[in-house]
């Protein structure tokens, strides 16, 4: 089986790369937390500003709806025989269509006593619409005794809600509350959700009271205008009107604010299908007419953007890429080093070979070899024969400078070692001075100072003289 040559390497060689791989990984993985950690707290920040945004959305359009009882609470407290004429074209002035799309309809629900029922009706029959038609038919109903009635006068659109004409809120028990709560604090009240037209609705009712009569509140309570709210219009309206993009919302009645006893909870509409989780979504209350809404907010994928979703990821992969290059570099230098260092220990061994062949020859050798620096002329090494012709140890001979023309004219032919000034001079005790002549090879052989002549050699040849 053929192996690769890179996998017969031994295994210290590939701990570099291994290490550089480590470390990267874990500053890979560092980086995907960290980068984790901002995009969550990203989506987070994100989530709580649009949730808020979308929860004063929702205050703001029940504010909008409240001044628009109240305007019309005003024109009834001033004028309480307002006709019915008089009321449509009020509420046709205000383009309550446009201005307010999530408004179903808008009632005058009267406080009708017992004795003045069959006087009622009378006025009612004989007030016509503002198109100039008069009632078909007004009556109280649904038809029961009672001591006092709380009875559908105005409606507005007229259209479709003739029936509501005459509709006592006895029948209503839902209506009945909110009318009766209003009445008895005076203030604004919603009514519990309920179906209406296959959808959920609630009323929001405003109390209204004769200002031009003396006396407390109850002696000048006319009734209440009811303005019955489409919430999953209402809802639409919001998604429309803030930026409620990657937001999935349930709004949900909780009940009445003073209640003490557990209510029921009641889902008035949702926006998105992504379930409720208290730990991952968030929770909104707003006070609405002494009921408590709770808006429930759900994270969606669509939160954040997909470059900034994939930020991590991106980061992961930038970080495992540049960990493969770098494993791979320092592989890489790391089999060049190998092969340099292969490459000089190779050249080293052939330089030792070479150098101890050469120092055999020199050794060796019949005939006297020096080597001398060109520069300074000091004696690098002699053989021993050459030592042997001067008398000399080669210690000794390092320490002495050759005088040499040839040194520094090639035509020269004679390099002579001087007896003075150096540490140790060729004069002798006795003996005649001994200096030593060197001749350059003339016309292959060698010319001594004596004039011998000797055969070739390579290298200096020295022949001593008395």
């Amino acid at each position: 089986m053929h192996i690769p040559p890179f996998l017969r390497r031994p295994l210290w060689h590939w701990l570099p790369a291994l290490v550089v791989c480590v470390l990267g990984l874990l500053a890979s993985y560092g980086l995907w937390s960290y980068q984790q950690r901002l995009t969550q707290d990203l989506a987070h920040e994100r989530f709580q500003t649009k949730t808020q945004g979308v929860a004063v959305a929702l205050q703001q359009h029940v504010d909008l709806l409240v001044d628009l009882l109240s305007g019309l609470r005003n024109l009834l407290s001033v004028q309480p025989q307002l006709s019915r004429r008089d009321f449509e074209w009020a509420v046709g002035q205000l383009d309550v269509t446009r201005t307010h799309p999530s408004v179903q309809h808008i009632d005058f629900v009267r406080l009708v006593p017992a004795q003045e029922r069959a006087g009622f009706e009378a006025l009612a029959l004989g007030q016509s619409h503002l198109s100039g038609k008069a009632p078909v038919g007004f009556k109280v109903h649904p038809a029961q005794t009672l001591q006092e009635y709380f009875v559908v006068d105005y409606s507005w659109p007229v259209a479709g809600n003739e029936d509501r004409l005459g509709l006592e809120l006895h029948s209503q028990p839902v209506a009945l509350e909110a009318f009766s709560r209003a009445r008895r604090t005076g203030q604004l009240t919603a009514s519990a959700p309920f179906a209406q037209y296959q959808e959920a609705g609630m009323t929001l009712s405003l109390p209204v009271f004769d200002h031009t009569r003396e006396g407390g509140m109850e002696q000048g309570f006319l009734g209440t205008l009811d303005l019955m709210v489409n919430v999953p219009r209402l809802v639409k309206i919001l998604q429309t009107g803030s930026d409620m993009a990657g937001l999935s919302m349930q709004l949900v009645d909780m009940g009445l604010t003073a209640a003490s006893a557990p209510v029921i909870q009641r889902a008035l509409a949702a926006s998105g299908d992504t379930p409720w989780s208290a730990v991952e979504g968030r929770s909104i209350d707003v006070p609405v007419g002494g009921r408590r809404w709770q808006m429930r907010f759900m994270p969606q994928p669509e939160l954040l953007s997909e470059v900034e979703r994939s930020r991590p990821m991106t980061v992961l992969g930038t970080g495992l890429l540049v960990t493969a290059l770098l494993a791979a570099l320092v592989a890489l230098l790391l089999q060049r080093w190998l092969q340099a260092q292969r490459h000089a220990d190779l050249a080293l061994a052939r330089q030792r070979r070479s150098e101890r062949r050469f120092q055999a020859v020199f050794n060796q050798a019949a005939v006297g070899i020096v080597q001398l620096d060109s520069a300074s002329g000091m004696v690098v090494r002699a053989n021993q024969h050459f030592c042997g012709l001067l008398g000399y140890e080669e210690p000794e001979l390092k320490q002495m400078r050759v005088a040499c023309s040839a040194m520094k004219n090639p035509s020269s032919s004679r390099c002579a070692l001087p007896t003075t000034p150096w540490p140790r001079t060729f004069s002798r005790a006795g003996t005649p001075s001994a200096i030593c002549a060197i001749s350059r090879p003339v016309k292959g052989a060698w010319r001594s100072a004596t004039g011998a002549r000797t055969a070739p050699s390579s290298g200096w040849t020295c022949r001593r003289r008395s």
